[in-house]
């Protein structure tokens, strides 16, 4: 019967900074992306960030499957490999870059959908799923402190010197596979049973709204939600309408006007506020690098509703 390998495990604290390091890598080939003659990342919508996802992959992948380590790693002196001490295969590695790379690319994947719609909430448990259960693991997986990118993927990362002791990896224990089963139903069920703006407005209400601003052809995500300012005299409440758009530059003062007045206008309730804020945004977002530029508009709700929408 062959024996386990050995490995020498690195602690938890070295591996942070040399993602972090890596951080900073793929923000840079973010940044250079965007800057490719020819290629309107800032038109790709949620496709730029698919690119910067895909982008992302492949720097891991290839890295650590070519030379065995990051850049990161290998400035701290770690390595990844199999768990059974082999190299890295491509697809291997590939893998362990996706599984990693998916709570992140979910986290801020802009749907053209209303908060409240399945894909958007999906969207949200599986950031809760993913970056949860790898905080878990990294911190009370231990010996090994493999995540469960490292596990699904069977691999395992090392210090490229063995200057620590050398462990043999521990079977998957029936604790942790509880409490991470647990936390699994917990992050999927919770974006639909929990709110996630500090809007005290009807969710039915916020819904209509973002699909009234959603129709507008210009706009690929849109959010809404209320609070309160303070003028010289008096406390007013406002009304925020936030809008991504799919071209890069508008400086529209007439579109935000149109959005403002078809929300008061189709909604009735949005139309009691003292104060309409429309903020429309654009830019670029690959996930490993964004570049927003915005512009504020604000109407007075009262003057909206008394011409009709157009």
């Amino acid at each position: 019967m062959a024996t386990a390998p050995a490995f020498p495990i690195p602690a938890v604290w070295l591996r942070l900074p040399a993602f972090a390091v890596d951080l900073l890598l793929l923000y840079l080939l973010g940044w250079l992306l965007c800057r490719i003659p020819g290629v309107a990342f800032d038109q790709l919508g949620a496709l730029a960030r698919v690119a910067g996802f895909t982008a992302a992959c492949l720097y891991f992948a290839l890295t650590e499957a070519l030379t065995g380590c990051s850049p990161g790693q290998r400035l701290f002196g770690l390595r990844c490999v199999s768990a059974d001490g082999s190299p890295l295969r491509t697809g291997q590695s590939f893998l362990r870059a996706c599984l990693f790379g998916l709570p992140w690319f979910c986290s801020g994947f802009q749907l053209p959908l209303p908060g409240d719609a399945f894909a958007a909430r999906l969207m949200q448990g599986l950031t809760l799923a993913g970056l949860g259960a790898n905080v878990y693991l990294w911190l009370l997986n231990r010996p090994a402190h493999r995540g469960y990118h490292e596990i699904l993927s069977n691999t395992v990362v090392v210090r490229r010197v063995a200057d620590t002791p050398c462990l043999t990896l521990p079977a998957f224990s029936g604790r942790h596979m509880k409490v991470l089963a647990g936390w699994l139903l917990l992050s999927g069920a919770a974006p639909f049973l929990l709110r996630w703006d500090s809007s005290e407005l009807p969710e039915t209400s916020v819904s209509r709204a973002q699909q009234v601003m959603l129709d507008f052809s210009q706009v690929r995500y849109a959010g809404i939600s209320e609070g309160t300012g303070v003028r010289p005299s008096r406390q007013t409440d406002r009304l925020t309408l936030k809008v991504i758009l799919k071209e890069n530059r508008v400086l529209s003062s007439g579109l935000a006007l149109k959005l403002a007045k078809a929300v008061v206008a189709r909604v009735p309730e949005m139309a009691y506020r003292d104060l309409v804020e429309v903020e429309l945004i654009y830019g670029t977002d690959l996930g490993i690098y964004s570049r927003y530029d915005r512009e504020l508009y604000y109407f007075d709700a009262h003057l909206l509703l008394q011409t009709p929408a157009q």
